[in-house]
């Protein structure tokens, strides 16, 4: 984790100091209308970018001890803490577009709802990840790094060296005897 923080931390605050400027640039030509959404999108965002990176380090370090090649690690972290919320919020938006619920929203309230939804979806789905990738690390780490190097076995088997070999015939136990 301390590798992790000392090469994206500085990238990761360049990125927030960023947001932060557009935040204001954006909130000073835009307060005259009264609109925050600017605002809020903004936040979000910073927060969002925030949890995603600690997510990903978790998730990341768990799933690249029980994955057997780096690339399906990399891109089940990245499947499960970037792309599952968005394919939330399309599959909820794609519902509620069949409603009438939809047609009944404004403008306004229609885009806080969206930024309301795909940030709560995002915090659920980040939380939700890496609790459970966290509580696995710490818990079943040496288990599963011992797991690789146990004896007997086979790196690349197939199914027939899958299959359970007929083991040595034992005498049947008579009652009575010991």
């Amino acid at each position: 984790m301390l590798a992790l923080k000392r090469q994206f931390m500085w990238p990761v605050l360049a990125v927030v100091l960023v947001d932060f400027v557009f935040m204001v640039a954006g909130a000073s030509r835009l307060a005259s209308g009264g609109d925050s959404f600017w605002i809020w999108l903004c936040w979000a965002g910073i927060v969002t970018l925030v949890v995603d990176g600690y997510t990903l380090c978790w998730v990341g370090m768990w799933t690249g001890c029980v994955a057997k090649r780096p690339n399906r690690a990399s891109s089940a972290t990245i499947a499960r803490v970037l792309v599952l919320p968005w394919g939330g919020l399309v599959g909820v938006v794609l519902l509620l577009s069949f409603t009438t619920l939809w047609r009944q929203l404004d403008d306004k309230f229609g885009a806080y709802f969206l930024l309301g939804l795909w940030f709560a979806l995002g915090m659920i789905v980040d939380v939700y990840f890496c609790v459970r990738s966290r509580v696995r690390l710490l818990r079943d780490l040496r288990q599963v790094a011992t797991e690789r190097f146990a004896p007997g076995r086979r790196l690349g088997f197939s199914l027939k060296q899958r299959r359970k070999q007929p083991g040595p015939v034992l005498p049947p136990v008579v009652a009575g005897e010991t």
